[in-house]
């Protein structure tokens, strides 16, 4: 029962949390938007190119924050 009560308790603490922050770094650019392109010389050139995974924007939907706008729709 009390084992329960703790799982309940920490999953709607996480989805409050999602609803406060809904958005987490992205996982592949660490938020910073951008990757290194990869160069075919041994210069030093400083090419970058937006993240796929977020589109450039640096930001992911958490899990919890897409569960809730499911249910909400």
């Amino acid at each position: 029962m009390t084992l329960a009560l703790m799982v309940i308790g920490a999953v709607v603490g996480y989805l409050i949390h999602c609803a406060i922050w809904p958005y987490k770094p992205c996982r592949s650019c660490h938020g910073r938007k951008r990757h290194m392109a990869v160069t075919l010389s041994d210069e030093r050139a400083q090419a970058y190119r937006h993240c796929a995974w977020c589109g450039g924007a640096g930001e992911r939907l958490r899990l919890g924050k897409r569960v809730l706008n499911r249910v909400r729709s």
